[in-house]
């Protein structure tokens, strides 16, 4: 409950600082691990994380699991009520 997972954390949960922030998790580069309790229960979130991550390349369909959960946008109701 700071502001992000530090280096270390994302290093050990095998991801490269730059690469998590593109994928939506907050990285502090100020804050160091004081103890390894904290840091084995961030990896352990960040691996959780990283499990449940769909990334899709430019191109490609999405894949069965993924077309189910997503929702089509309703089409915008353009009438005018006066």
């Amino acid at each position: 409950l700071g502001r992000g997972f530090t280096v270390e954390e994302l290093r050990t949960a095998g991801l490269q600082p730059r690469y998590a922030q593109t994928v939506g998790v907050a990285v502090d580069w100020r804050r160091r691990n004081k103890s390894e309790e904290s840091l084995k229960a961030n990896v352990a979130r960040l691996e959780a994380y990283k499990a449940s991550l769909v990334i899709l390349k430019k191109g490609d369909s999405a894949p069965a699991q993924v077309k189910t959960v997503l929702q089509p946008l309703p089409a915008p109701d353009n009438t005018i009520v006066m």
